[in-house]
């Protein structure tokens, strides 16, 4: 989760959430505190959601050269929070390069991850939890209940 506040320029109100990031290294690998000084830089600015995600993307597809890059954002947008509008969800963008917008496997496994992070952070009771993932890897897995 990025620290720094976003302001979105068409409404110059904050925007603020997560960026999942996954790249396949060709060459060069960089160390995790890299990605998140990427989102950083980027965030710092004026900035609309759909531009932030491509900006991160591109950047580690010109400086890495890797096989693919994979970027997903969910933020909430205190503007839609200030209109009193119904539905106040994250917005969600993606961006696949490479190997992640040819393979659906690869992209599949990528959403996967995800959404198994999300499910752990909302912290679900460790039944909810085996049941959710049994039906997203549409296997049964094993889990160790403490």
């Amino acid at each position: 989760m990025w620290k720094s506040i976003l302001y979105a320029n068409t409404t110059c109100s904050p925007f603020f959430g997560k960026a999942h990031i996954a790249y396949i290294p060709n060459k060069k690998i960089i160390v995790l505190s890299k990605v998140s000084r990427v989102v950083e830089v980027f965030t710092r600015r004026l900035q609309i959601q759909e531009r932030l995600t491509d900006q991160i993307a591109n950047c580690l597809d010109e400086s890495l050269s890797p096989f693919g890059v994979a970027v997903v954002i969910k933020a909430s947008h205190m503007c839609m929070q200030m209109k009193g509008q119904d539905k106040q969800n994250s917005l969600i963008t993606t961006k696949m390069l490479g190997s992640f917008r040819t393979d659906p496997t690869l992209r599949s496994e990528f959403f996967k991850v995800i959404e198994i992070r999300f499910l752990v952070e909302v912290k679900m009771g460790p039944m909810q939890l085996y049941n959710i993932l049994s039906s997203i890897l549409q296997a049964p897995c094993l889990m160790m209940l403490s």
